[in-house]
């Protein structure tokens, strides 16, 4: 295959990627990213000024290693932090940067952790890092601070309700949102019943495997899935 072939699949996927969590409620508000590397230090990223569900392959920005290269009215924030994701971890192949709602809603309450008390949230054990919204300082700082807060980590919750998730796949990227949400959904509907969550036993937590290839495989059926529900999914007017 060509590099060009190559380059056309993954923008293929990852607009695929977009419309999917647009479709799903999980694309983190106006202004998220998602991006795939490619080969090298190079990697596509959400254009400016759409919502995911109007993302399509030619769309998408390449951006190089910096973060900055044909990237002119993107955030200001989010093509640095991809770059700079995806240097501090280079197996990472896929990085999403957002605001998803119940993130959100789970930092509003005083303590902010997810708890891993369900069957999703056992996904997550010992696998988030936590930071504090960032106070007035320069872009460069705190895309520092968020990485160093991430480490070998792969998903970041910042305090203002800020999500930063990579993955090595980009389907395995949208899996893991897909189970972020059921999972803060669940602690969201124990809060809202005046309940707290169960601690769950050690030995249930040993299932959590992190990136295995059956997880892998996993998270290719279920992208699978879910791009057949948005292909049957009625139209709106053209």
């Amino acid at each position: 295959m060509t590099q060009l072939a190559v380059e056309h699949e993954l923008r293929e996927e990852l607009a695929a990627a977009h419309r999917v969590l647009a479709a799903e409620r999980l694309d983190g508000g106006f202004g998220a990213s998602l991006s795939a590397r490619q080969r090298g230090s190079a990697f596509l990223l959400s254009p400016p000024g759409l919502g995911f569900a109007e993302v399509t392959a030619a769309g998408l920005y390449r951006c190089g290693a910096a973060g900055t290269e044909d990237a002119r009215g993107l955030s200001a924030l989010f093509p640095e932090v991809h770059a700079a994701l995806y240097r501090a971890q280079p197996a990472t192949r896929c990085v999403f940067v957002g605001h998803p709602a119940r993130a959100q809603a789970l930092a509003q309450l005083e303590d902010g952790r997810l708890e891993v008390s369900t069957i999703s949230g056992l996904r997550f054990y010992d696998d988030v890092a936590y930071l504090e919204a960032p106070s007035e300082q320069d872009r460069e700082m705190a895309v520092r601070q968020l990485v160093a807060a991430l480490g070998s980590r792969t998903v970041l919750l910042r305090a203002d309700g800020l999500v930063a998730l990579t993955a090595p796949t980009i389907a395995l990227a949208v899996r893991k949102l897909y189970l972020l949400d059921r999972a803060l959904n669940s602690q969201r509907l124990v809060a809202a019943a005046r309940g707290r969550p169960r601690r769950v036993a050690g030995e249930v937590v040993g299932i959590a495997e992190g990136d295995s290839p059956r997880r892998l495989h996993q998270a290719e059926l279920h992208f699978a899935a879910l791009r057949r529900r948005l292909d049957r999914a009625p139209r709106g007017p053209t």
